[in-house]
């Protein structure tokens, strides 16, 4: 049980003195305002990142211009080749890596 959640069983005792109408519209009105609150929490959260991801627009456009360019397609060989480090990141080689991003991307901005 998270603690909002048992605030609001400990506010049901509180109100249980309470005539029913009123107590039923207290503890409706208490609950209504944990999920506004989460709603809002959430909201909060997902305008910070939309506006993290607009920043990225600039950066996001050079990875893009990279995975269709000359220099992505050399880069793989030079890996497929054994030519490159074991330890190096090579994530960006990947082709559905670099493409999954650039659609989840597309989709965020609809």
């Amino acid at each position: 049980m998270s603690s909002r959640e048992m605030d609001l069983e400990e506010r049901r005792e509180e109100v249980s003195t309470l005539g029913s109408t009123a107590e039923t519209a207290i503890l409706r009105i208490q609950e209504m305002e944990c999920i506004l609150d989460q709603a809002k929490g959430i909201l909060d959260t997902l305008d910070a990142k939309r506006e993290e991801l607009n920043a990225m627009k600039a950066k996001l456009a050079l990875l893009e211009a990279y995975y269709t360019s000359p220099d992505w397609r050399e880069d793989f060989d030079l890996d497929e080749a054994g030519m490159l480090p074991e330890n190096l990141k090579r994530g960006v080689l990947s082709e559905d890596g670099i493409w999954n991003v650039l659609e989840r991307c597309r989709e965020w901005e609809k």
